[in-house]
C-alpha cells in the first residue's frame, strides 16, 4: 500500500484489520514480486500520474495481483492534457489522463476482465462539479 503524506495513521487503523504494508513510493516505478497482492486499490491517484505512466503502471499492477486478485481504481474520465494547476488548494498540482474509452481498453488488452466501471459525478466543496471514471478489475484465475 502506498500512502500520502498525512494519510499514515488513517491506514496505520486500518491495517489492525488485515495484512499491509505500508509503502512511500512512486507508482509510475515501484516494483513488487509477481503475485504478492489479493487487490490493490488507487484512489483519485491516476489524475496526477503523466498520461504516459498509465498503461505501464496498470501492468505492473495485473503483475503484482495474484489470479482472482482485483484492481479497484478511479480514473480521470476525460482525455485530458498533462498540465500543472499552478494553484490547486494552495500549491502547484500535476493533472492528466488517457479518458475512459483507453483506460477501460488498456486494461482489458492487460488481462483485466471489468467487473464495474461506471462513470459518477462529484460536487466538489466550491461546487464544480467533476467527473471520475470507477472501475473494479479482476486478474483471471
Amino acid at each position: 500500500m502506498t500512502t500520502a503524506e498525512g494519510s499514515t495513521s488513517v491506514g496505520a487503523r486500518i491495517a489492525g484489520f488485515c495484512a499491509l504494508q505500508f509503502l512511500r513510493q512512486d507508482l509510475t516505478s515501484l516494483e513488487m514480486p509477481a503475485g504478492s497482492f489479493d487487490a490493490v486499490v488507487a484512489l483519485y491517484v491516476f489524475g496526477h500520474v503523466p498520461s504516459a505512466e498509465h498503461v505501464p503502471t496498470f501492468a505492473r499492477v495485473f503483475r503484482w495481483l495474484r489470479p482472482g486478485g482485483v484492481f479497484c481504481s478511479s480514473f480521470p474520465s476525460g482525455n485530458d492534457d498533462d498540465a500543472i494547476q499552478d494553484d490547486f488548494l494552495g500549491v502547484p498540482m500535476f493533472f492528466g489522463g488517457i479518458g475512459r474509452d483507453v483506460t477501460e481498453t488498456s486494461l482489458q488488452q492487460i488481462g483485466f476482465r471489468l467487473e464495474i466501471s461506471e462513470v459518477k459525478e462529484e460536487v466538489e466543496e466550491d461546487g464544480a462539479t467533476v467527473t471520475f471514471l470507477w472501475v473494479i478489475a479482476r486478474k483471471p484465475g
